[in-house]
């Protein structure tokens, strides 16, 4: 009988092969989940891990939310985990997908912020995103813009266009899917522009089917959708109503 047991199992380790070996780990990875289904969309506003379960809203984690989809012990675990910690402005899910909280926008390549993940963003922040800190409710105007420094070119690419009214004043946001956010807003006749660099003016330029923002050492140019119309003003100066008409053409 042992002899008979040492035959079977010489018979067995023989039969597996390199191939055999090689093909385990393919396996392996073919049983694991996949990153590109790592996360859920249980209803409106909510997005799920489903690794980590852990849900999230547009604020952030959410206990209430994580309690719903994955039960009490879930949702200790995360009142654990966020108790006594300030809240994140950027969160990432299981799959690489990020999200900013600030900028109202999610990616699905992560830092990299090259590849919007349009999907989590309206699933997160609905017609609403990029409107955060007081803009309208309005969609954004989808235009394409590139930004230059120098010549050389940093982005090139869709970009969202909104205006937001204050009182007789008017901002105009351009943001590109880079996640670049430029806010500009008139001061007499002069546009300027506010960043975390400084507050600069801003020189306006009909360029075709596109209008030229400069200032420091950078360039946007944002395509338009139509060519101004004469909506003339006869309270302005005949530079402001040339400013007014440059940027109506731009944010209708």
């Amino acid at each position: 009988m042992s002899l008979a047991l040492s035959v079977a199992a010489e018979i067995g380790r023989r039969c597996v092969t390199p191939a055999v070996l090689l093909a385990l780990p393919m396996l392996a990875l073919a049983a694991a989940p996949s990153p590109a289904h790592a996360y859920g969309l249980p209803r409106p506003g909510v997005v799920c891990d489903k690794v980590e379960a852990t849900c999230y809203t547009d604020q952030g984690p959410s206990v209430a939310q994580t309690g719903r989809e994955y039960g009490r012990k879930a949702q200790e675990v995360l009142l654990r985990s966020l108790s006594g910690r300030p809240p994140a402005p950027v969160f990432r899910l299981s799959g690489g997908e990020l999200c900013d909280l600030r900028q109202r926008r999610c990616w699905d390549d992560g830092n990299q912020r090259r590849n919007p993940s349009n999907t989590i963003t309206r699933q997160l922040f609905g017609s609403a995103s990029g409107n955060n800190q007081g803009w309208g409710d309005r969609t954004p105007f989808r235009r394409q813009c590139q930004l230059e420094q120098r010549g050389r070119t940093l982005f090139r690419g869709p970009c969202d266009l909104e205006s937001r009214q204050d009182g007789t004043s008017v901002t105009y946001r351009v943001t590109t899917d880079d996640g670049r956010n430029y806010t500009f807003f008139a001061r007499g006749n002069q546009l300027l522009l506010r960043d975390a660099t400084g507050l600069w003016p801003v020189d306006v330029r009909d360029w075709g089917d596109q209008v030229l923002f400069r200032w420091s050492d950078l360039e946007l140019k944002a395509s338009r959708g139509r060519s101004a119309g004469p909506d003339r003003n006869q309270g302005h100066s005949q530079q402001q109503q040339d400013l007014n008409l440059l940027i109506k053409s731009l944010f209708p």
